[in-house]
């Protein structure tokens, strides 16, 4: 049977994709470098220095050049001009000082000795894109960032995606090896994002990206349908704001050389499972929590919790539903539940209250339904007993916030 609520929240997510500032091409390129499909004109490394002091040049420089003290912002002709890369220089070099000086985070491969190189360049389809290319003198490869200078029509996109595509240069020196699928490339596009808004807090461009998650809350955790990757910065700014602290993020890449999975990573740096994890931020997004909350778009409703309702959902997908009575939600199926009443396969609810599922498996048929108060609760689910309660969900997911969202209207 078609889902009202899914329809009507995915004709939303169409119009706001077509009114945003990156309508035109995708926001980052990133994904296709680590697929191998790089930038027509590669960059020709060089063996002079092209400075008198500092840092030196690793490539060629081109015709248009501007040179901040960690990056060098490049252009061909009249690609670009020493405005608008004035403007990336800026915003890059804050960004650096943010994440390399303040927070802790390594700088690119290469990065302590020569120039980060930025070109800008009209003829990529995205906005930004950041690619890694053997160079002699960085043996672990040199990160390129490439920057489509028309976004330098909306500055504070413009500064945002430079930031962006900074920290995806960071991430090629952290993650050692990588695969091109989704698996791999959807937490690289979730935390540059984050990032954007770590380095960058005043330009808040990054909070319009909380709609590819919370729209298709259904889709599985890794998917890149949809722009999906980019709504998943929300998994950080939980796990940094409400469960492991500020460096959380930053601990999760730093575990990241050797290519284990990204949910197993996460899982580790959180101190819980994968689905209790993702239970925590997806619960944590519904009730609006969230530093920032005010600034996202709210969560899609499949519908509400009435008698019994059947749906199925992929590995770490979630759906959301209304509580239309007070009482209690089980679900049967190999799903976790998360209300503002607690975290388990039964929860407390109350009327307005909104109950995610979250599947533990792809595939996960289950079925919710309302239960008599007197419940023994029923048989444990896989890892534990289920957890009902405010402070049986503080056990679980430390310190998520148990605020209620209401439904009205």
């Amino acid at each position: 049977m078609p889902r009202r609520f899914e329809i009507a929240a995915f004709a939303v997510l169409l119009v706001l994709a077509l009114a945003a500032p990156s309508a035109a091409r995708p926001l980052c390129g990133t994904p296709d470098a680590l697929a191998g499909h790089l930038p027509d004109h590669a960059p020709t490394p060089t063996s002079s220095t092209g400075r008198e002091s500092g840092k030196g040049l690793l490539y060629q420089p081109l015709s248009g050049r501007l040179d901040g003290k960690n990056v060098t912002v490049q252009w061909a002709g009249d690609d670009a001009d020493a405005a608008t890369a004035g403007v990336l220089v800026d915003a890059l070099e804050a960004g650096w000082q943010a994440l390399m000086g303040e927070q802790g985070w390594p700088a690119p491969a290469g990065g302590d000795d020569f120039l980060l190189l930025v070109v800008l360049d009209p003829s990529i389809e995205a906005s930004g894109l950041t690619a890694e290319f053997a160079h002699d003198d960085v043996p672990e490869g040199a990160p390129v960032i490439y920057i489509h200078p028309d976004n330098i029509d909306n500055e504070p996109f413009f500064r945002s995606v430079a930031v962006h595509e900074l920290h995806h240069a960071i991430q090629y020196r952290m993650r050692g090896s990588w695969a091109a699928d989704d698996a791999e490339a959807w937490y690289w596009e979730a935390s540059a994002e984050w990032a954007a808004e770590r380095a960058a807090p005043d330009l808040d461009m990054y909070a319009n990206s909380a709609q590819w998650f919370t729209q298709r809350p259904f889709a599985r955790f890794d998917s890149q349908f949809n722009f999906h990757q980019y709504g998943m910065f929300l998994l950080n700014a939980w796990l940094e704001e409400e469960q492991a602290g500020p460096d959380a993020m930053r601990a999760v890449w730093e575990r990241a050389g050797d290519g284990d999975p990204w949910d197993e990573l996460l899982a580790d740096v959180a101190g819980l499972d994968a689905p209790q994890l993702w239970a925590g931020f997806v619960g944590a997004v519904g009730q609006e929590t969230l530093r920032e909350s005010s600034l996202y778009m709210p969560v899609a409703v499949s519908g509400p919790v009435t008698g019994s309702l059947t749906e199925e959902l992929p590995y770490l997908g979630a759906r959301f539903y209304s509580a239309d009575r007070d009482g209690r939600v089980r679900a049967e199926g190999d799903v976790l539940l998360t209300a503002p009443g607690g975290v388990g396969i039964e929860v407390p609810v109350e009327s307005g209250d909104l109950v995610a599922a979250v599947g533990r498996t792809d595939g996960a048929v289950y079925t919710l339904a309302y239960v008599d108060a007197d419940s023994d609760g029923g048989p444990e689910p896989p890892g534990g007993r289920a957890c009902n309660g405010p402070a049986a969900a503080l056990l679980l997911v430390g310190p998520l916030a148990l605020v209620r969202r209401r439904i009205t209207g």
